[in-house]
């Protein structure tokens, strides 16, 4: 959804042509104004770098809501959880609101130092609205310490936000009601504090908290074809269960509600295999000398190939959007033919040599193949 609060580009195209979109493209313009003609800032985004290097982008910004409400709540099912979350999403109650599985879940608690964990608690209590609010969150969060889901459950976690408390708390009302509709228990709101008190966090992550590396996948569905996804995606896993268990490879899923339109739906793959180059260089360094390194294992690294291609296929048999769609989904294949002609068009006048991110999208590589 960042990309909605675009209102202009500057692009290099494959040729070394400077492009600017929105009112900027204009003499005289500004780029505060993204709809004067053809939306071509939209052309550019999400395009993997295929059509052009983005070198400035101007973006839509608000003041920060003063006044702000975490929740979080416990669902015996993802299939609750994920009902309670599109129920609140399509309501607009929320901000942000999202769902993490008992697998990931754990994962979370597993993660972070101590010195983290305390800087952590530093950001809750200075990013309230006053100090006593900032003690009170602080105070809360140390009680309930990380014993903060029930064993096994879904945890729906949520922020609310307004410019008066009057309105913040109107909206945690509708996010209580709803959630309490599909059965959520209301639990300390520990998770989403930290989540909002640190949103760009380090990318210690790239490596998880027992050393394992990951790969995720993302459908993003509208609201009514949730059941469907999380069925089909459960049969899928059920019936790779028993080599996963053999490979200990392990799955989570993560659901978020975006806008008041959109499911996403991410599943991790976590596993040990030797670290990649990126693994050692993207982490911090106290963070990487507290595990230890796996040995070598490609029988688990091939079976996670395995899979991801199997849940690819069934998210395209699902017609599930993406917006990860670089390389690892297909994106020239699935388009109706005449819409891919028109992207071949574009990809051979903005980059006749096929210099930008070759084959990215599925898009030719070369000028001759084009």
């Amino acid at each position: 959804s960042a990309a909605d609060q675009v209102l202009g580009l500057e692009v290099v195209s494959g040729d070394g042509k400077i492009l600017r979109t929105g009112h900027a493209a204009f003499r005289g313009g500004k780029p505060f104004y993204r709809a004067h003609g053809p939306d071509l800032t939209g052309l550019f985004l999400h395009d993997s770098g295929a059509l052009g290097i983005k070198t400035e982008a101007t973006f839509r910004l608000i003041e920060m809501p003063a006044y702000t409400e975490c929740l979080s709540f416990a669902f015996t099912d993802a299939q609750s959880a994920a009902a309670a979350l599109s129920q609140i999403g399509r309501a607009d109650a929320a901000e942000e609101i999202y769902v993490l599985d008992p697998e990931t879940t754990a994962r979370n608690m597993q993660s972070g130092t101590l010195a983290s964990d305390a800087r952590r608690l530093g950001d809750i209590v200075t990013g309230q609205r006053n100090l006593l609010a900032g003690i009170k969150a602080g105070i809360g969060v140390v009680v309930a310490g990380k014993k903060l889901v029930p064993a096994h459950a879904h945890s729906l976690h949520l922020a609310c936000a307004a410019r008066s408390d009057s309105a913040v708390q109107a909206d945690a009302a509708i996010c209580r009601r709803l959630a309490a509709q599909q059965g959520g228990q209301e639990i300390p709101n520990s998770i989403p504090l930290a989540a909002r008190a640190a949103p760009f966090d380090n990318l210690n992550g790239a490596v998880g908290p027992a050393g394992e590396r990951w790969a995720a996948l993302n459908a993003k569905v509208p609201h009514s074809d949730v059941r469907p996804l999380i069925e089909q995606f459960d049969a899928l896993q059920a019936a790779h269960q028993s080599k996963l268990d053999e490979l200990n490879i392990r799955v989570s899923t993560l659901f978020t509600a975006m806008q008041t339109h959109i499911f996403s739906f991410e599943v991790v793959f976590h596993w040990f295999d030797e670290w990649l180059p990126m693994h050692k260089e993207v982490p911090e360094a106290d963070y990487l000398g507290r595990l230890q390194k796996p040995q070598p294992n490609p029988a688990a690294t091939a079976y996670v190939h395995e899979i991801r291609e199997a849940t690819l296929q069934l998210f395209d048999q699902l017609g599930v959007a993406s917006n990860q769609i670089g390389r690892a989904y297909p994106f020239m294949e699935r388009l109706d033919p005449d819409v891919a002609q028109l992207m071949s068009s574009l990809k051979h006048e903005l980059d006749p040599q096929g210099l930008m991110n070759p084959g990215a999208l599925g898009l030719a590589r070369s000028d001759k193949q084009a």
